[in-house]
């Protein structure tokens, strides 16, 4: 009985030296559909805190008036309009948006440990 365990000890670290975690653990990180799930989720939150960083579009009014008296001539007004905040509501929110996608991928990384521990 003794012989065994000596012999299965001394064998241990050269069955353990052929197997590669890394490769193992890639190959499940690939296919596995939670991994993949939680990937596009993180994704699609980071978009979603991406959205309304910037202006609102600008409007464009385009008036044509014809003149009552035909001395007075037609006329053509034409307005734009652009609304804006101040610039540190932009870095603001520049900032929770770099905050969220951070929390995301951190919830990535702690659903990816999960599924692979």
């Amino acid at each position: 009985m003794k012989f065994f365990t000596i012999i299965s000890l001394l064998l241990a670290p050269a069955m353990m030296w052929g197997q590669n975690f890394s490769d193992i653990l890639s190959q499940i990180e690939r296919n596995n559909t939670t991994l993949k799930a939680l990937r596009s989720e993180a994704m699609a939150s980071v978009a979603e805190s991406k959205t309304g960083l910037t202006p609102e579009n600008p409007e464009l009014e385009l008036g044509y008036l014809w003149g009552t008296p035909a001395s007075t001539g037609n006329r053509v007004d034409i307005g734009l309009s652009q609304s804006f905040d101040f610039p540190s509501a932009y870095v603001w929110r520049s900032r929770i948006a770099k905050g969220q996608a951070q929390a995301a991928e951190y919830e990535y990384l702690i659903g990816r440990r999960t599924v692979l521990v």
